[in-house]
């Protein structure tokens, strides 16, 4: 018993000694020389960091007090110019204003001096105050309009078929459905064509000008009157039970009707 009691302190004492030769043998590896230096080492990066970043913001502070006073005059400077230019806008602003009144004011007395020239007959006068007008305002409907009209007073039917096509281009698309200006246009344009004998022309203005005022008693007699040229008997009648619907007291119906059965 006693034997065994010795035998197991021995064992013990063997596993004792055996971890800490172990320990101590870890503990001899580990090179303290090296733990210090890199100690130092970062130690000496953070001293020479922090000792930069007061360097720069030295630096930065010596900057700022030289140029701090330029900086005060560009600024200065710039804002002077930005109120200059907002006040040369201004100006200019109000030159447009000015001008685009005084445009206004011209192209009106244009627009008399013209009718009072075409009241006196003076045709090649009045075109000469619409071309004018046309100069200032290069989209003036009106003008455009008015010129054609004369043209077909003077008998120039191909001028005033290019004249009429322009204005109702200068119309948009959208506003077409119902101007009533419009229609006149192409009421016009008709009957410039038919004067060039372009029929097809004519009539397809024509129907273009009922498609916006299709009760329109004045373009209804010249469509019956194209129908009737171009001997289109079926639309002739089309035409005329609506011309009679619109327009039943027309003194030419009987007359009208005769020369549709005639075709």
């Amino acid at each position: 018993m006693t034997y065994v009691i010795w035998l197991l302190v021995l064992v013990s004492l063997g596993v004792i000694g055996t971890i800490l030769f172990r320990k101590f043998s870890v503990l001899a590896n580990i090179d303290v020389a090296n733990i210090e230096s890199e100690k130092q080492a970062a130690l000496k990066q953070r001293i020479i960091s922090e000792k930069l970043q007061r360097r720069v913001k030295k630096v930065g502070q010596r900057l700022w007090r030289i140029f701090k006073p330029i900086f005060k005059v560009l600024n200065s400077f710039f804002g002077w110019a930005y109120r200059k230019l907002w006040d040369l806008k201004d100006r200019y602003s109000q030159r447009d204003l000015q001008s685009t009144d005084s445009s206004s004011e011209k192209i009106a007395g244009l627009f008399v001096q013209a009718q009072d020239l075409w009241r006196r007959e003076d045709l090649a006068e009045a075109e000469n105050k619409y071309i004018e007008i046309i100069g200032l305002d290069s989209k003036n409907f009106k003008a455009f309009q008015l010129l054609g009209e004369l043209y077909m007073t003077r008998q120039n039917y191909a001028e005033a078929e290019q004249t009429f096509s322009h204005a109702i281009k200068l119309r948009q698309v959208g506003e077409q459905n119902n101007d009533k200006e419009v229609a006149n246009i192409y009421f016009n344009l008709s009957l410039a064509t038919q004067a060039q004998s372009d029929y097809q022309s004519a009539i397809a203005n024509m129907k273009q000008a009922l498609q916006i005022d299709p009760n329109n008693p004045r373009c209804l007699d010249k469509m019956l009157e194209l129908c009737i040229i171009t001997k289109d008997k079926g639309e002739a009648w089309l035409t005329y039970k609506k011309l009679a619907e619109v327009n039943p007291d027309n003194q030419k119906l009987e007359d009208l009707k005769q020369k549709i059965n005639d075709l």
